[in-house]
């Protein structure tokens, strides 16, 4: 007969006892075996085990309860701080965050884009453009041993003075002595070049600064064109110094050089600010990773160069363009066609996908730092012809006038 799991069933031992097997616990249990609890014995230990427990909480110290008129003073003492750290919160979850602030620069770039194709404005940048000119250094000797030209843009500051980046001149010069010919080219914005003025420049630099000085990266050079004879009918177009505008915290700009030794362009572009310039090269990174490798060995190459420009400082201003190669030394204006940098540079690779020249970021030097160091520079030489002129320059606009030529914030600089 079948039986179910709640029999209980006889076990047979070698010795031929039989012997119950409990429920709870189907293990034999010999008629030997005195480890068996019984009843008694079980109430026994637990009376034993109440009473110690008992002992035990009859032993403990108890904590007198605080008193309230105490806790309330505390915590009245603790709301005020309270209520300004959650507004403090409140106010931090409020402010854009840098994805929601790069969305927003995408968005308003069609906006930059309109402004800079309104026609006065238009006017006014193709009449500023006129003191843009083409910077070309001849007889250049690259790695190889090879003789070739090396090109890129400048601008007029004033009179005949060019102003344009320092690294054109890296290789050929002697201290303040240029040992190559340099041309600047005006006007040259008709492929054919036939209305193009071409203008040779004095191989002697005015000033030149390259590397770090007084905490800030520089990169500039100042050209001095040579008089033309009489018979010359070309005139050198006005200078931009008088058109200085500060740096704007952010919204349009508008580049004009030769980028690619091309005839003169413009190009509006949108100013990445300092406190999202990390965020926006690692989005682009990311957007572009079919070219990581190559981008990131751009930027090992040029690390200290990139850690700079990611800094949240006021030494670059940073957008993205096409301007690459050989639009080093054009002006950047901003939407009311002040002239505020000058483009210096960037970190291009090649995308061997599009097979073309694509960059993380492109960084313009801020107009009034090189102005700074460059009236420095004229003090120390006693140049007081050329301070002169640039004082009167600078005096069209008065915070450029105060900034350079005022001493402890009060007096004007001596002009005699």
């Amino acid at each position: 007969m079948e039986t179910s799991d709640s029999t209980i069933k006889p076990l047979v031992t070698a010795e031929g006892d039989t012997t119950q097997t409990s429920l709870f616990d189907p293990s034999p249990v010999s008629k030997g075996d005195s480890t068996q609890m019984t009843p008694s014995k079980l109430r026994t230990e637990t009376s034993d085990v109440g009473e110690s427990s008992s002992k035990r909480k009859q032993n403990r110290k108890c904590s007198p309860m605080p008193d309230h008129g105490e806790i309330l003073k505390i915590l009245r003492n603790q709301f005020e701080g309270l209520v300004k750290h959650m507004e403090s919160r409140g106010e931090d979850s409020q402010k854009k965050t840098f994805p929601e602030e790069l969305h927003r620069m995408k968005q308003e770039f069609g906006k930059i884009r309109q402004t800079f194709s309104e026609v006065h404005r238009l006017k006014k940048l193709i009449k500023l453009g006129a003191a843009v000119c083409q910077v070309i250094v001849d007889g250049v000797q690259d790695k190889d041993g090879n003789v070739q030209s090396i090109q890129g843009t400048g601008f007029v500051l004033f009179d005949n003075f060019i102003l344009t980046n320092a690294h054109l001149f890296e290789n050929v010069r002697k201290n303040m002595q240029l040992s190559v010919d340099v041309s600047v080219k005006f006007n040259y914005e008709d492929p054919t070049g036939l209305d193009a003025n071409v203008f040779k420049a004095k191989t002697l630099l005015i000033d030149f600064e390259h590397g770090y000085q007084n905490k800030h990266y520089m990169d500039y050079a100042i050209l001095e064109l040579s008089p033309l004879n009489k018979k010359q009918q070309k005139k050198v177009p006005p200078g931009l110094l008088r058109e200085y505008g500060k740096v704007p915290p952010g919204g349009g700009a508008c580049l004009i050089g030769h980028p690619s030794g091309l005839p003169k362009q413009m190009e509006p572009t949108s100013i990445i600010g300092s406190e999202i310039r990390e965020e926006a090269a690692n989005k682009y990174k990311r957007e572009n990773g079919h070219a990581i490798f190559t981008i990131n060995d751009e930027i090992t190459e040029n690390k200290k160069r990139y850690d700079e420009v990611m800094q949240e400082k006021d030494d670059f201003v940073t957008y993205n363009t096409s301007f690459f190669h050989g639009s080093s030394g054009s002006p950047v204006f901003d939407d009311l066609g002040r002239v505020f940098g000058m483009h210096t540079g960037g970190f291009t690779y090649e995308d061997k996908r599009t097979q073309s020249t694509q960059s993380v970021l492109e960084y313009a030097l801020p107009l009034l730092t090189i102005l700074q160091n460059f009236v420095i520079r004229l003090k120390e030489d006693n140049n007081q012809a050329i301070l002169k002129r640039v004082q009167e320059e600078a005096q069209e606009t008065h915070f450029l006038f105060d900034v350079l030529f005022k001493t402890d914030g009060d007096e004007p600089m001596d002009e005699s």
